[in-house]
């Protein structure tokens, strides 16, 4: 009698079909002395989840034909996932019918990276397997194609709403405000794209003139784009500054020109961060902690 496996690693069901090629684990039915007999090898408790077993078993997928996951693995599959193998987790359980997980957790990858730099490149490498956005990119090329600015501007930020570090799309949305002389948010987001890793040779020009549409001197990005430095030392995103707004200011919101100048003139997050807890505003929405602290002093 032998005892079988499925590839994943789970015991098959004893009247399943088997696969080509499935290893099987023999198993003593009646052994004849208990004390002279070896205990049979444990049997394995599932699939490896681990990122390196993550990264192997999405590799074999073609060749595997399809696999089957239980609710429990889908669980052990989003969870926990980090950089290089977040997307293979996502494949595996696409893979496995699990679209909706798959396409949720494709989506947050960026958020599971561990530095700037990688989130964006996560972003550009899930974005590009994302039917949904590439379709309202296609749409919102075509839009521009035709002079569409208040069509496309909108199809482009539906885009970014999906993956807002891909910031080449995001300098497309800068144009779109430019081409509808809105300048003060194309100037946003032509300093967004720059501070998440645009070239500043090609995002300049455009940046110098929706400053001096606006009447105001032309201020280059201050900051690097994205590098593997900690999270505070990073150029700030109009993600990062409303983060920050929520912390220190709560549900205040933030002025179209603020946000400009911040972006402007500060060259890292903690420049962001120091300016906004130097503001009055900071003081009357934190009343209540700062007494406390003063009293624990």
């Amino acid at each position: 009698m032998v005892k079988a496996f499925d590839l994943l690693g789970r015991p098959a069901a004893p009247d399943g079909d088997l696969a080509p090629g499935l290893e099987l684990q023999p198993v003593a039915a009646h052994p004849v002395d208990a004390a002279a007999t070896e205990p049979p090898p444990p049997e394995p408790e599932g699939p490896d989840f681990s990122p390196q077993g993550c990264l192997d078993l999405a590799a074999r997928l073609d060749s595997l034909g399809g696999i089957a996951l239980t609710e429990g693995e889908v669980r052990r599959l989003a969870a926990g996932a980090t950089g290089p193998c977040v997307l293979a987790r996502v494949r595996i359980l696409r893979v496995a019918g699990w679209h909706s997980e798959g396409l949720g957790l494709q989506r947050s990858a960026w958020r599971l990276a561990g530095s700037r730099r990688e989130a964006i490149a996560l972003t550009f490498e899930a974005a590009g397997r994302d039917e949904d956005f590439l379709r309202a990119i296609s749409d919102a090329d075509g839009a521009r194609d035709r002079g569409a600015w208040p069509a496309a501007e909108q199809l482009y930020a539906r885009a970014l709403a999906l993956y807002p570090l891909q910031y080449g799309y995001r300098v497309q949305l800068g144009h779109m405000l430019k081409e509808q002389d809105r300048f003060l948010p194309a100037e946003i987001a032509y300093r967004d794209a720059v501070a998440l890793g645009a070239s500043l040779a090609d995002v300049g020009v455009h940046l110098r003139f929706v400053c001096e549409r606006q009447g105001k001197a032309y201020l280059p990005p201050p900051g690097s784009a994205a590098t593997d430095e900690r999270a505070m030392a990073q150029a700030p995103s109009s993600l990062d500054i409303e983060a920050l707004v929520h912390l220190f200011w709560h549900d205040l919101a933030l002025a179209d020109e603020e946000h400009a100048a911040l972006l402007a003139e500060c060259a890292t997050c903690e420049d962001v961060a120091v300016r906004l807890t130097r503001d009055r505003r900071f003081v009357r929405r934190n009343r209540t902690l700062l007494r406390m602290l003063k009293d624990r002093a």
